[in-house]
């Protein structure tokens, strides 16, 4: 399994759309576009909306997201996220 990084949210985009992830881990406070905008895009697009993302946000107080499984609160404990993230890996097709 890769893993694709991206440094905005033009980036996240055009990354999202190339290689279709298996989950998403977004930071809402993005450069150029933002992590909101980001997700506007993945809720709108039918080839999309199905994956599962996690977001990462400093924002007090932590925003209500539709689209997002779970919602993670900067500053973030590395182990945790890894946790997190590994427990809503989609399990792989064989």
């Amino acid at each position: 399994m890769a893993c694709v990084r991206a440094a905005d949210g033009v980036g996240a985009l055009r990354s999202i759309d190339e290689t279709r992830p298996s989950l998403i881990l977004l930071d809402l406070n993005l450069p150029t576009v933002s992590g909101w905008t980001v997700l506007r895009e993945l809720e709108d697009n039918p080839l999309m909306r199905d994956i599962p993302v996690i977001v990462v946000t400093g924002e007090e107080p932590v925003p209500r997201l539709r689209h997002a499984l779970v919602v993670l609160c900067k500053p973030c404990d590395p182990d945790y996220v890894a946790k997190v993230v590994a427990d809503h890996l989609p399990s792989p097709r064989i």
